[in-house]
């Protein structure tokens, strides 16, 4: 059986193979319990404070979910026991010179970068055997999901309003279909440590919010390009990021999609979506 777990009364999409709990992480005694009367195979922690300014700004916030949160998870699954599969951030790294392997060291420049990497060093302190995921740029539609840099872009350029976008903060897409299939995998193949999963290719933001204009038939005279100091944002952004994925593709033969192929998937999916609506 398969069970999601979060913090609302109901889920934001019903299936008939997957049951449904109310759960928080950071009510650790509530969570561990939770947990333990379960018993699962596996726990896939993807909860996680992620807006990256406003980790910088609500630091008390941010700890709360990304640290303690993940050590109650490291808890309940040890004490099942179980695996905890974690998900985590490029944002580990400085951003000065990727794409960056598992093996290079990391160096946070942002609140959202250090409390990322205390949880992942805290699963690994109190599982042996769990595995962390770092991916980045996650994109993907779906029922009550927040926007995400694909479809804020899609929705302003559809009403034909023009936007700013920084020429830098270099990385990988990824698409949430093709990372939800490389931590099935990984998990299957019983694989333990860190794992980096993203989009192929490296793009900057204003080279990717192009890709998307074109995919998505959109007008991409409406994308500016500006440098990532117009924006004054709170946190500081990883200039030169990037993740390879050498070693989830040699270790499991997993490989992830093109962006362009990725982009048209979730194009289809929006317009399902679209035609199902009454």
């Amino acid at each position: 059986m398969l069970i999601s777990i979060d913090v609302q009364e109901r889920p934001v999409f019903r299936h008939e193979h997957i049951y449904y709990l109310k759960g928080d992480i950071t009510d650790g005694p509530a969570f561990h319990e939770m947990i333990l009367e379960i018993r699962p195979d596996a726990v896939f922690n993807t909860a996680a404070y992620t807006h990256v300014d406003g980790c910088e700004t609500d630091r008390e916030a941010a700890f709360r979910l990304n640290v303690t949160g993940a050590e109650n998870v490291a808890k309940a699954c040890r004490d099942v026991p179980c695996r905890m599969i974690h998900l985590s951030t490029d944002y580990v790294f400085d951003g000065k010179a990727g794409p960056y392997s598992e093996t290079d060291p990391v160096h946070p420049i942002s609140y959202y970068g250090e409390t990322k990497l205390e949880s992942e060093r805290i699963a690994l302190r109190l599982c042996a055997d769990s595995l962390i995921v770092r991916t980045m740029v996650l994109y993907g539609t779906g029922p009550a999901l927040r926007p995400n840099f694909v479809t804020w872009l899609v929705g302003e350029l559809r009403n034909g309003r023009s936007v700013n976008i920084v020429d830098g903060q270099y990385g990988n897409a990824t698409l949430a279909d093709d990372l939800a299939a490389a931590l099935i995998c990984l998990y299957e193949k019983d694989k333990r440590g860190i794992y980096h999963a993203a989009g192929k290719g490296l793009f900057s933001r204003y080279e990717l919010a192009l890709r998307i204009a074109r995919v998505f038939g959109l007008d991409e005279t409406l994308i500016r390009k500006i440098p990532g100091s117009a924006l004054r944002q709170p946190a500081t952004r990883p200039e030169r990021s990037g993740l390879k994925t050498e070693k989830l593709a040699k270790e499991t033969g997993y490989s992830f999609l093109d962006v362009d192929e990725a982009l048209r998937i979730m194009k289809e999916q929006m317009e399902t979506v679209q035609r199902d609506l009454p």
